[in-house]
């Protein structure tokens, strides 16, 4: 026992520390439950080809409510760090309507802290009639709707 003795306490503390079953530091495991859905009002599109005249690739939009925050290339435009992300490669968004689509109406500039109206598509108009083009998305009244793909 006098062997023992002068390390008694180290055994006592690993004893005590050492074998808790806190799982406070531990990653969320499949059983545990999910985490809340997002709370944030922001929105960061990212990815897509904003029609404007000229476009802008791998672009970033920024929507705060349903008003555009902010736009532009990605790298250039600061992203809240609360914000929910929405991918949009592949898809052309376009500031206005199918009509003015329609027309050939094509806007030189978004307007910061304006209420965002867009369509998303899912291809480049130029590529092909108009009428062939398929809305999947649009902006509205501060509401994004996505369609559900095939």
């Amino acid at each position: 026992m006098s062997i023992f003795k002068p390390i008694l306490p180290l055994l006592f503390c690993l004893g005590i520390y050492g074998c808790s079953n806190e799982t406070n530091d531990m990653p969320p495991g499949f059983l545990d439950e999910p985490p809340p859905p997002p709370t944030s009002e922001t929105s960061v599109l990212s990815g897509g080809t904003l029609m404007l005249d000229p476009p802008v690739t791998d672009s970033v939009l920024v929507l705060h409510q349903g008003t555009i925050m902010a736009w532009g290339k990605r790298g250039e435009v600061a992203m809240p760090n609360d914000s929910i992300g929405v991918d949009m490669r592949g898809k052309w968004l376009y500031s206005g309507t199918v009509a003015e689509l329609n027309e050939g109406i094509v806007k030189a500039d978004l307007l910061i802290n304006q209420p965002a109206n867009m369509i998303i598509l899912s291809q480049d108009p130029a590529l092909g009639p108009i009428d062939q083009v398929a809305v999947v998305g649009e902006i509205t009244q501060g509401k994004l709707r996505l369609d559900s793909p095939e």
